[in-house]
């Protein structure tokens, strides 16, 4: 009996043991859930929140980036009309058509871009590194592409300004040749005519008489109208070693009392454009020298000269080289 009492305390005292143990091990596994709980967690969110955090900030930087590749491509080909740089025409337009290729690839990259976003929100971090990559590099590529076509359009600008600058130095230049050129005209025009009027013949001893012819055939001056027979005109072309020598047409035109010219015969010469009627006309061979000269005038629709003054005008070669008048009574 008092055996089996024994054995029952050994009992309870394995039994209290065991749940002691038992009792140790879940407060243990309770502490440690706690601690994984309460300690552990907090730590690895933070981490991932900041992970996530990160991967937002990097596509939002490549964003911005990527805007900037936009904002350079709204300049390029507008900087200067095509219209205003005539030189560099066809490649400016090429530009702009490039420009307009390229803006193409940006608005896929923009595509792509919205995706990247919001993948940076998940919590793939391998495909957000692999898609942040490969659209780095085609914007890196993209934006090389642009800073060449940035570069020559300000080039061909920056040519064509210079162009502009050359074209106007020119256009200065040759206003000023032109006013040279103009001066020089000028001057060359006054010498031709100073030679012209050096070359031009003009008589000197230009007289004119009534005459009659007596016997013999002599002829005699005379003042009287009903008298005179013709009208005799003497004069002498000077030496002038400018004028052009061969030979020359001289004309005589009168003009009688009544303003018309009385003639022996005689038609029409051009002086200054006009046709005009002459009295008489001779022809000579000058060179150059001093020449003596005689011409008459007969008027054959009248028996007599009508009473008043004459006036007689010497023309040669388009010029008139002298005048006189002589009245009869």
């Amino acid at each position: 009996m008092e055996n089996s009492t024994q054995e029952e305390k050994k009992d309870s005292k394995k039994r209290f043991l065991i749940l002691i143990i038992l009792l140790g091990v879940l407060t243990c596994f309770s502490a440690f859930s706690g601690y994984v709980a309460f300690v552990k967690t907090p730590p690895k969110m933070e981490e991932l929140k900041s992970e996530n955090d990160n991967h937002r900030s990097r596509a939002e930087k490549l964003q911005s980036e990527i805007d900037k590749v936009n904002s350079m491509l709204e300049g390029i080909g507008f900087e200067a009309s095509a219209e205003g740089m005539e030189n560099f025409k066809e490649e400016q337009l090429a530009l702009r058509a490039e420009a307009e290729k390229q803006k193409k690839r940006l608005e896929e990259l923009q595509s792509k871009m919205n995706e990247l976003l919001k993948l940076s929100d998940t919590k793939n971090a391998d495909d957000f590194i692999e898609m942040y990559r490969k659209i780095k590099a085609e914007q890196w590529a993209l934006n090389n592409e642009v800073n060449k076509l940035r570069r020559r359009n300000k080039e061909l600008i920056a040519e064509n300004q210079k162009l502009e600058e050359e074209n106007k130095r020119l256009a200065g230049e040759l206003d000023v040749e032109k006013g040279k050129s103009d001066k020089l005209a000028q001057k060359t025009g006054l010498l031709e005519q100073q030679i012209r009027k050096g070359a031009a013949l003009h008589v000197y001893d230009l007289s004119a008489d009534g005459i009659r012819v007596v016997r013999g055939g002599r002829e005699k001056v005379t003042t009287k109208a009903r008298k005179a027979e013709k009208l005799r005109v003497g004069f002498t072309l000077p030496k002038n070693d400018i004028a052009s020598p061969g030979l020359k047409t001289v004309y005589m035109v009168i003009t009688g009392p009544d303003k018309m010219v009385i003639t022996d015969g005689g038609s029409n010469f051009n002086f200054e454009g006009k046709s005009t009627a002459f009295t008489s006309k001779d022809q000579i061979e000058y060179t150059n020298d001093m020449k003596d000269m005689v011409m008459y005038g007969k008027n054959l629709f009248k028996e007599e000269f009508d009473e008043g003054e004459y006036t007689v005008d010497i023309y040669c070669e388009g010029s008139k080289i002298g005048t006189t008048k002589v009245e009869l009574r």
